[in-house]
């Protein structure tokens, strides 16, 4: 979807609007090159006034990569060619799970989670900018993936907590560990974006986007 002009893509300025080391090591892995400016929005929407879980997650990546593009302009005159925000929530129901605030709010996640399916939902918003051919726009994407826990303990939940810092992951949980894939029973989809990045349709948002405004 993107490796064939990921040369072309590379020769633009590119932002990543995130600190998330998944987010990094995968795209660093697809082989997309790109400078790291974590963005310093607080995140501190109303949930309340939006329609869905979903709709809140979209949101608060188009603001991630705005509140970053502001930034790079007041420092540099300049916006990047393409800046990359990115948020993931766990849903159930449409209850938002975002990142633990203390080790008892992770535990009481788990255990709510235990022996249910959720969905994880990453949603990612694209600022573009093409100065050359004046062309400049955004888009935006989520991606839904849905994983189901097994019936977990409070023995368990007590010691992955205890051991595995979950307070830097939505949900209180992180895939891409062995320690919590042992108690994932299933998931239903794009396993990447469990981790934050959905690699695929990244792939094919991007490549649109460079079709689209810089081919």
């Amino acid at each position: 979807m993107l490796l064939d002009v990921l040369e072309r893509l590379n020769s633009f300025k590119i932002v990543l609007a995130s600190g998330s080391p998944r987010r990094i090591e995968y795209l660093s892995k697809l082989g997309l090159k790109f400078e790291i400016v974590e963005s310093k929005f607080e995140e501190n929407l109303d949930k309340s006034k939006f329609s869905s879980a979903y709709d809140y997650c979209l949101e608060n990546a188009k603001l991630k990569a705005i509140h970053t593009n502001r930034q790079l302009f007041e420092k540099n005159n300049k916006y990047p060619n393409i800046t990359i925000g990115a948020d993931s929530i766990v849903v159930y129901n449409n209850k938002i799970f975002e990142k633990p605030k203390s080790l008892k709010e992770a535990k009481e996640m788990l255990a709510f989670l235990s022996g249910k399916s959720h969905f994880v939902c990453t949603a990612v918003h694209i600022e573009f900018n093409n100065e050359s051919n004046q062309k400049k726009g955004q888009e935006s994407f989520y991606t839904l993936t849905q994983v189901e826990f097994d019936n977990l303990s409070s023995d368990l939940i007590e010691y992955y907590v205890e051991n595995y810092k979950p307070l830097d992951k939505a949900g209180s949980y992180g895939i891409q560990e062995i320690p919590a894939g042992s108690f994932i029973k299933r998931i239903d989809g794009d396993f990447y974006n469990v981790t934050g990045m959905p690699i695929h349709d990244i792939s094919i948002h991007l490549r649109k986007v460079y079709d689209q405004n810089f081919k």
